[in-house]
């Protein structure tokens, strides 16, 4: 078995205890908590890559058009969606610090 499929075999086997037992260890809570927040870390980061490399298209061919409803509904989506995916990562590093 390849390391990899170990840990992900092992961090299966962690969550499943932690549900189906009730059991919060400290060190299981940490490692979940771990997991959890680099997910999102690296959803995060390509969402704000992602972000970076289409600005220039988006200042060419959004921000010159009138103000419209789907214009609104298109930079609320860009711009919120991502605020808050980032105010989500800030918090869920809260939460694993403290856990440590």
């Amino acid at each position: 078995m390849s390391p990899s499929s170990e840990l992900i075999h092992s961090l299966i086997a962690i969550t499943a205890i932690r549900y189906l037992t009730g059991l919060y260890f400290k060190p299981i809570v940490a490692l979940v908590l771990l997991t959890d927040t680099l997910v999102s870390v690296g959803g995060c980061v390509l969402l704000l890559w992602d972000h970076l490399l289409t600005l220039k298209d988006e200042i060419k061919y959004i921000w010159r058009l009138p103000v419209e409803f789907t214009k609104l509904i298109f930079l609320f989506n860009r711009y919120v969606v991502a605020g808050i995916l980032c105010w989500s990562v800030y918090s869920e590093f809260a939460v694993f610090s403290e856990c440590r």
